[in-house]
């Protein structure tokens, strides 16, 4: 089962969720690989997800060179390119590390609101500043990461209650596995508008709908054979 776990730098009786956040059912967040006959995949997980609280203190000092306005947030909302990378916005990318600091400012002065515990977990790239990434995650919340905590390997998160990795792009193909909500893997080749991506899941290949998972843009082409 998921769990929560306060980070060492909160005062313990006054920490609490932010809220609307971690709003990914325990099972989603934990994540889960069954393997069985096809292979079925039941719950493993070894760390916690997810580990997170939001302390009810004064945020601290910005870094020196002050964070995008919100009236630039506005502003970059209508931009398509980043404006450190020039490469598109919004776009998909993983997590790189095992442990993953999420702070409410892009640096290492703002305060640290989640920590995950999740590599290769997709989020969205929304905003750039310096070597900063703000990003969205699978439930929505939005924080800064350090832009090498993350990786342009694609990855994918199974959102499906219960769905099949199948041996071709068919829903009457064979089953190599039966995945359950959370599992996580790698995207490898999506044709652009195609219903289908093929995908690995640790040394496991198939094809999955793309209606099952989070981590691709609708009718985006991804990867190559």
């Amino acid at each position: 089962m998921a769990e929560l776990r306060r980070h060492p730098d909160l005062p313990a009786a006054r920490a609490s969720l932010p809220p609307g956040a971690a709003r990914l059912p325990a099972a989603m967040v934990a994540g889960a690989l069954m393997v069985a006959a096809p292979v079925v995949v039941a719950p493993v997980v070894v760390a916690p997800v997810v580990a997170a609280f939001l302390a009810s203190r004064p945020a601290l000092a910005a870094e020196p060179h002050a964070a995008p306005s919100d009236a630039a947030s506005s502003r970059h909302s209508a931009l398509t390119r980043g404006t450190v990378t020039g490469w598109k916005l919004p776009r998909f990318a993983s997590l790189e590390a095992d442990v993953v600091n999420v702070r409410r400012g892009p640096g290492t002065r703002y305060p640290i609101d989640w920590v995950y515990h999740r590599r290769g977990l997709p989020v969205e790239i929304i905003r750039e500043f310096g070597n900063w990434r703000q990003v969205r995650m699978p439930d929505g919340t939005t924080g800064w990461i350090y832009h090498a905590l993350l990786t342009g390997i694609r990855g994918f998160l199974v959102t499906a209650p219960d769905t099949t990795l199948r041996r071709a792009p068919r829903p009457d193909s064979g089953a190599v596995a039966h995945l359950r909500r959370g599992v996580i893997g790698t995207l490898r080749h999506c044709e652009a508008g195609a219903a289908w991506c093929a995908v690995r899941v640790h040394q496991m290949r198939g094809w999955l709908p793309r209606s099952v998972f989070f981590g691709t843009y609708p009718n985006e082409a991804v990867g190559s054979r």
